[in-house]
């Protein structure tokens, strides 16, 4: 975990506090089973050695960014995914806290329609790569760069990581949906 570091957005350093929460291992009884893993991520691969772990909701003082402190690595999140796919048979499919399909469609109404026919959309940290739902049934190519090794069928997986992508790939546009925050 990284305690310090620039802003992932506009490079600053300057972070306001806006709150902090102690997560327990004792609240993992009762959770949900997607909240539950997630808690496995927290106490069994990023500290396996804590009861407990505090986290700060901070945002950037020049851009906005609302992050939390302190950050995951990249190895972090490596090891995460690789954990996640290891003990979720149907990893992403099923277990997700929005409805998947609404966020879709609302994602293409508020930008969709600026792209130019048959876009390439690169959905990166998008899972299975479900929010192109409705970016596909507009003839747009859809690709998704993530650990997930089960893409939909209308999105094809470029990659991992971006450092595994092709310098040459080229899109009309990105969606990050909930990453940069992590």
């Amino acid at each position: 975990m990284i305690a310090s570091f620039q802003c992932p957005v506009c490079k600053a350093t300057e972070f306001e506090e806006l709150g902090h929460r102690t997560y327990s291992k004792s609240e993992m009884d009762g959770l949900d089973v997607y909240t539950r893993r997630r808690f496995q991520v927290l106490f069994d691969v990023w500290h396996p050695e804590c009861d407990s772990v505090e986290f700060t909701s901070s945002v950037c003082r020049d851009c906005g960014l609302v992050t939390n402190v302190p950050r995951p690595s990249v190895d972090d999140v490596s090891r995460k995914y690789h954990f996640l796919n290891s003990i979720e048979n149907e990893y992403g499919k099923s277990e997700t806290p929005q409805n998947s399909d609404d966020r879709s469609c609302r994602l293409y109404q508020a930008w969709g329609g600026w792209l130019p026919k048959q876009s390439r959309i690169l959905d990166y940290g998008g899972g299975d790569g479900r929010l192109m739902a409705c970016f596909a049934q507009a003839q747009h190519s859809c690709f998704v760069v993530d650990y997930n090794p089960e893409p939909k069928s209308f999105v094809t997986k470029l990659s991992d990581t971006l450092d595994e992508l092709d310098s040459d790939e080229k899109f009309h546009g990105v969606i990050a949906n909930h990453v940069v925050e992590h």
